[in-house]
């Protein structure tokens, strides 16, 4: 069984030649990683952050479909290319 505990880290997505980084969180667990990083370091930052309302391979196989649907891709940050 496939268990991410409301995080999925450093997903792997290459378009063509363009290879980017994702991390994938549910809304609860990203509730609780701002509010242990606000208080331990004053912010939070997560590159390339993406939510979906469950961590599971099928949610995170629709958010990257729709997010290269809708041009979304262009707004995060490359690996590369």
């Amino acid at each position: 069984m496939w268990d991410a505990k409301g995080y999925f880290p450093n997903a792997k997505l290459t378009v063509g030649a363009t290879t980017y980084i994702l991390n994938f969180y549910d809304p609860s667990r990203l509730a609780q990683e701002i509010a242990d990083a606000t208080k331990s370091m004053g912010f939070f930052h997560e590159p390339n952050l993406v939510v979906v309302s469950q961590v599971n391979r099928i949610q995170l196989q629709q958010a990257v479909r729709k997010l290269a649907e809708s041009n979304g891709l262009r707004q995060l940050s490359r690996l590369n290319g």
